[in-house]
């Protein structure tokens, strides 16, 4: 990795690694048993910005949760911070998706971040664990891409799977060092065992191009590996004016993931939620 003109492109795997490798627990068809949605692409929304207390989160969750959104997931940066500690919030947010699923009756998933030292981490797990959380959110080139997997392995833990590219960006800067990005998001996220996998889309503020993302996707999704294939979930920028022309990118079983812009949008986000649906049809 020190060395000058040399960049893993690709990753050609023989069958005897492939036969230790479980890779996602419960892939694309376990998330859309879970949600009962088989036919159309998933929505998700972040719960943001940074600094809001757990009761402001839980509001913003319970009006996703009457919109009909499919995936909520805390947003990368939010941890265990004074104002917004990860018990009360996770306790929070989870009581007001349950209301919200009881009057709709949609199934919801909430992703969790977990992040921290490692004590922390797993404090955090079971904490998850005994609240019921369907899914668990990691940076997996900061929390090691082992600990994403030994989770998969643990047979005391049922959780969905996503993981947040955060940190991954140094790997892609140079035209002639590092790894690729549909290496190291698309299949070495995809073998350490998440379900779901965050990665910028080419019409955000960061500098994926559609191809990238188009490789992206196919490593995440290709029958060549032998595991359950995982959701590409593009994000970064996002919005709905874009979605429409995005979605001819990417196949059906894909998560398409906006922060700001519901935010941003006038009308309430319950609304803005709808109307995200109904550009999924």
């Amino acid at each position: 990795s020190l060395k000058k003109g040399i960049k893993c492109i690709d990753l050609t795997l023989p069958e005897s690694f492939m036969k230790r490798i479980h890779g996602p627990k419960y892939g694309v068809a376990g998330i859309r048993e879970k949600l009962g949605v088989y036919d159309r692409p998933l929505s998700c929304a972040a719960l943001k910005p940074l600094g809001k207390s757990p009761q402001e989160l839980a509001n913003i969750c319970r009006q996703f949760a009457l919109g009909g959104i499919d995936i909520i997931k805390d947003d990368h940066n939010l941890g265990n911070q004074i104002f917004c500690p990860f018990q009360d919030r996770l306790k929070l947010c989870k009581e007001a998706i349950d209301k919200g699923q009881e009057k709709t009756g949609r199934k919801i998933l909430y992703f969790a971040n977990i992040t921290g030292s490692l004590e922390d981490m797993y404090k955090q797990i079971d904490f998850a664990a005994r609240m019921n959380i369907d899914g668990l959110l990691f940076q997996p080139m900061i929390v090691g891409l082992d600990f994403l997997y030994s989770l998969v392995k643990n047979k005391n833990y049922s959780f969905f799977l996503m993981a947040h590219p955060a940190l991954s960006g140094a790997f892609f800067n140079s035209p002639c060092e590092g790894i690729a990005p549909e290496v190291l998001l698309g299949t070495l996220f995809r073998l350490a065992g998440a379900e779901a996998v965050v990665f910028p889309n080419f019409t955000g503020r960061f500098s994926f191009d559609e191809d990238t993302c188009r490789k992206i996707a196919q490593n995440l999704s290709t029958s060549e590996l032998t595991i359950q294939p995982s959701f590409p979930t593009p994000a970064g920028g996002i919005n709905m004016r874009t979605l429409p022309e995005i979605k001819k990118k990417y196949q059906s079983d894909t998560i398409y993931l906006i922060g700001a812009d519901l935010y941003k949008s006038k009308g309430s986000l319950q609304e803005r939620v709808k109307e995200f649906l109904d550009l999924l049809l």
